[in-house]
């Protein structure tokens, strides 16, 4: 595997991962979570409503649409944004309707990063655990 991850930045400069070994359900699981909180009606959604992304969870619309160099038609949609911050998730921040789904699903992704971490560190001839220890 270290070898394919080689060759494959090397030739490609990128690479797709398949059979990750993220349980479909937990993805479905995610997915579905997100879905209930965007059709909840908007008054119980606004609590979240911000574009200040210092906060840990932001609920958006429409991406951005100003500061850009040549007008482009709005791309209207619904965001529902959480973050780290220092690497530490506050899910108690996280929208109770999908806290559940998405602490579990960060958790498989967060093992996922581990992983390709120790295979692109052995792939750069380093450490295992030389890009997972500069954070």
């Amino acid at each position: 595997m270290v070898n394919a991850v080689r060759d494959a930045c090397a030739t490609w400069g990128f690479f797709q991962i398949v059979n990750h070994g993220v349980p479909l359900a937990i993805m479905e699981d995610m997915t579905e979570s997100k879905r209930r909180f965007h059709e909840q009606p908007q008054e119980a959604k606004m609590e979240w409503y911000s574009r200040d992304f210092s906060c840990k969870v932001n609920y958006y619309s429409s991406g951005d649409i100003k500061g850009r160099a040549k007008p482009v038609p709005a791309e209207w949609r619904d965001t529902l944004s959480c973050r780290a911050v220092d690497d530490q998730w506050d899910f108690d921040a996280v929208p109770e309707l999908c806290r559940r789904e998405m602490k579990e699903y960060i958790k498989n992704m967060i093992d996922l990063q581990e992983k390709l971490s120790e295979l692109m560190s052995e792939a750069l001839g380093l450490s295992k655990d030389h890009l997972s220890s500069t954070g």
